[in-house]
């Protein structure tokens, strides 16, 4: 099974390309003008990527045995603050008040960095071995496998639970193999879902958000060539959402 990430089993244009860092200016641009608000959530994305690449320097292929939860809730943080700002320019969410802004990436930033994760992890491990096997990568380059953490005597509750939600949404993800605009359009309805954990936003956000996820549905349209037998391919993403948010709703029974 080939890396995740542009051109994979789902045909769209130039199956050559299968990494993030090969999308080709020509299949930007043609994004840009088919899919511009989903597009320019891939730019953000491929900004955040960047940044934080440069801040870690990783090493691949090595596989780890003892799980660090402080690192990782630290390489988390250190996420979440970057993608906050490059998220700021984003259409719709540029549009919305600060506390629309606020209450609303703190909702987002749960789920998405949950399967961003296992996004990252699929993009990166792109040898058969880990790819025929449960192994997620972190930010610093760590490679896990999951089958073996999970059956740790020595984790906490919460540690046990991000495990899991891992262990959960890596199979739906490799069966999936979704094209990079599908895994965008999952991140845009993660942001625009506010009915989620029912966040109040004001009456203009509501609206605003509204208009958000109208324009996202639209170019998928557009992304499926209005093809209803291709659209089909809609529900597997919107299932893939719904499971990372329960994830998400678990780990809060957790807190709570």
């Amino acid at each position: 099974m080939a890396a995740i990430v542009l051109y994979t089993s789902f045909d769209k244009d130039d199956d050559s390309e299968n990494d993030s860092n090969s999308i080709t200016q020509t299949s930007m641009t043609n994004f840009n003008v088919k899919y511009p608000t989903i597009a320019k959530m891939l730019h953000l994305y491929l900004t955040f990527t960047k940044r934080r690449n440069n801040l870690h320097c990783r090493i691949k292929n090595t596989v780890q045995k003892i799980f660090d939860w402080k690192i990782y809730t630290q390489m988390n943080h250190n996420d979440m603050e970057q993608f906050l700002i490059i998220l700021s320019d984003f259409p719709f969410f540029d549009s919305l008040s600060e506390a629309d802004k606020m209450a609303l990436f703190k909702r987002f930033w749960m789920p998405f960095s949950l399967l961003e994760r296992i996004y990252d992890s699929l993009n990166n491990l792109d040898s058969k071995k880990f790819l025929d096997g449960n192994f997620i990568i972190l930010q610093n380059g760590s490679i896990f496998e999951l089958d073996g953490l999970t059956k740790s005597s020595n984790l906490a509750e919460m540690e046990k639970i991000t495990l899991n939600s891992w262990k959960t949404l890596l199979p739906l993800m490799k069966k999936l193999n979704p094209h990079c605009i599908e895994v965008m359009y999952i991140f845009c309805c993660i942001l625009w879902n506010s009915s989620y954990l029912d966040i109040p936003l004001t009456e203009e956000g509501d609206e605003i958000v509204r208009r958000g996820r109208l324009v996202i549905h639209k170019e998928m349209r557009e992304f499926y060539n209005y093809d209803e037998i291709q659209w089909e391919r809609i529900y597997a993403l919107r299932h893939i959402l719904v499971v990372t948010e329960d994830c998400i709703k678990e780990q809060g029974k957790d807190i709570a």
